[in-house]
Parts: C-alpha cells; structure tokens; sequence
C-alpha cells in the first residue's frame, strides 16, 4: 500500500465531499516514478463501500480545481462510482480505479502539485447533476481510500 486516508466513515449524500489522501515523501517519489515510466499502474481503492438507499450514482475527480464542477469529459474525471442493489447486501465491497494517466495528464498540464484530493458529486439516475449545500440522508458510505502501484 502506498497510502491511505485514515479509517474512518465518509458518507455520500447530495452535498460534494473532498478528501484528501495524505502522501509521504516516498509516496510522492514513487508516484513520480511511475509517472516517468510506460506501463504501470496507480490504483486508487474506495474501500468497505455499503449502500444506505437506492437511486444515485457519484462523479469522482481528482485534484479538481476549487469551485469548479467541469463537464463529465473532464480531464479530472476518475470514474463513477455506483451500486446497484439491496441496501444491506454491500457491506465491504472496494471499487478501484487506475489514475495513473491521470496524474500523468495533471503533470503534462502543469496542475500536478504533489497532492492527491478527490472530489465526489452526486449525479442522480436521470443524468442530471445535483449537489448543493443542503445535505440529504446518504445514500453510500466507505470507511476508507487507499493508492497502490504496480
């Protein structure tokens, strides 16, 4: 494991949510690596994830500047991350995602500043984009973030 957010549950609801995963020095280096390198791979990992209520996808981006909300081709963009279940039937499960084109695209770019921060929206099944400041009832929850490199 490369690094990891500190254990801990973070709820998705209507509200965006920004976390940031805390990277030593040799994190930062080994990264660097990778980056400089053809092939390989940095896996982010949304773990212990358990479905609370049904009907919502979330949008997650990576470093995405402050206050923006960019369209889903961004170069931002990871991936969604939804479930399509019983509330109840999830407990535990850890969806992954290779960003490591993506760092390599922040780096190209000039908007690579050592940092790893996710930003996470709501966007609900009809394709339309919510969030905002008024928090719902969550609808996800995981109890963790974590990188690994291959």
């Amino acid at each position: 494991m490369l690094a990891t957010t500190p254990s801990g549950e973070v709820s998705l609801g209507n509200a965006p949510v920004q976390i940031e995963i805390p990277l030593t020095a040799d994190a930062r280096k080994r990264i660097e690596e990778l980056a400089d390198q053809t092939g390989g791979h940095l896996r982010l990992a949304i773990d212990g994830i358990k479905l609370l209520h049904p009907g919502a996808a979330f949008e997650i981006y990576l470093n995405l500047p402050e206050g923006q909300r960019p369209p889903l081709e961004s170069p931002y963009r990871v991936g969604n991350l939804s479930l399509f279940s019983e509330p109840g039937g999830t407990n535990g499960l850890t969806r992954t995602f290779d960003i490591l084109d993506k760092v390599r695209a922040l780096r190209h770019h000039g908007k690579w500043d050592g940092r790893l921060v996710l930003t996470i929206f709501r966007e609900d099944l009809s394709g339309k984009r919510l969030g905002g400041p008024g928090k719902e009832d969550a609808f996800l929850r995981f109890s963790r973030v974590y990188l690994t490199a291959s």
